[in-house]
């Protein structure tokens, strides 16, 4: 059986917890098979993954709030900031992947639940700080 990373944490913002095991709460079991043919198999805590995917949903709100300020007081309009809601998407899924080392199954349930989840309410707060942003500094 092969090792889990136990209590590795993240060591700046957003905080991710490793789902490894832990005594005395509820556990499953995944067994994941290696390159060489081996296969490993670790105990995950559920409770983990709730609270990565929240750290995860408030870091993107976050990040939407300042990315639609920014779009906003540099003017950004029509589909100029509409794309740079998705850039800074990328950017920051790309930055959390890094920060979790490429290995987001550790962390959340799976990579594509890691890319889509909240995009569409993460693009409602963005839009909602762009105009805002933008209405402050260029209309008013």
């Amino acid at each position: 059986a092969g090792t889990s990373p136990g209590a590795w944490p993240l060591r700046s913002w957003p905080r991710l917890r490793s789902v490894g095991p832990s005594a005395m709460q509820r556990r499953r079991v995944v067994t994941r098979e290696n390159a060489d043919g081996t296969y490993d198999r670790t105990l995950i805590k559920p409770e983990n993954f709730k609270r990565n995917v929240r750290t995860l949903t408030f870091s993107r709100t976050c990040t939407s709030v300042v990315a639609g300020v920014v779009a906003g007081i540099a003017g950004c309009s029509g589909l100029t900031g509409f794309f740079g809601y998705f850039v800074m998407a990328a950017l920051t899924n790309v930055a959390i992947m890094l920060k979790m080392g490429m290995n987001a199954p550790l962390y959340v349930q799976s990579t594509s639940k890691l890319w889509l989840d909240n995009l569409m309410g993460g693009f409602v707060t963005y839009i909602l700080f762009w105009t805002l942003a933008f209405n402050l500094v260029h209309i008013y």
